[in-house]
């Protein structure tokens, strides 16, 4: 339940018309972070359950895909089953960058992109953030592959492909999750 104060408070401040739309906007504020993690989930879901069994990577998808849409950096594999930290697969650094990254771009942003097939046009601001998120994160990538495969490099042993993977997750994850 929002006050009627609040709700004028929160129209004023989203740049919304009529004080009702708040109810909608949030709801569809909610199900679109829903979704998106719950795809999230899925995907994790798919790739953990012959490691963890299918009733425990249920969980530890679920929560793993919340922690990295809101770039928390939470763990629960470290120390658990002689897991050292997170599997670090090319799927699940994928998938897991990817939910990083959308949790990263912010609410307009992705309402944004959520209602690009309708209106086939993006605000100012979801094209100016989705340009510098490009370019640091393709600078960042760029910049640690080739200061990690020198010879003194932490990646210099890994073939082209994994440590370009590396390197561009490294460069979602210090640039946004926490």
């Amino acid at each position: 339940r929002i006050t009627y104060l609040d709700r004028i408070a929160l129209r004023d401040s989203l740049g919304l018309i009529d004080s009702r739309a708040i109810l909608l906007f949030t709801r569809r504020r909610l199900l679109m972070v829903g979704i998106i993690e719950l795809i999230g989930a899925w995907f994790l879901w798919l790739n953990w359950r012959a490691m963890l069994g299918s009733g425990r990577a249920v969980f530890y998808a679920l929560f793993h895909a919340v922690s990295a849409f809101c770039n928390a950096g939470f763990d629960l594999f470290a120390g658990v089953d002689g897991f050292s930290s997170i599997p670090n697969d090319g799927a699940t650094l994928t998938i897991l960058g990817c939910l990083i990254l959308l949790g990263s771009l912010g609410m307009p942003v992705l309402m944004d992109l959520w209602d690009y097939p309708e209106a086939r046009r993006l605000t100012f601001n979801t094209r100016l953030t989705l340009l510098v998120v490009t370019l640091l994160v393709a600078l960042g990538a760029f910049g640690l592959f080739l200061s990690e495969s020198s010879s003194a490099g932490a990646l210099r042993d890994e073939p082209f492909l994994p440590r370009l993977g590396l390197a561009l997750f490294q460069s979602v994850a210090t640039r946004t999750a926490r």
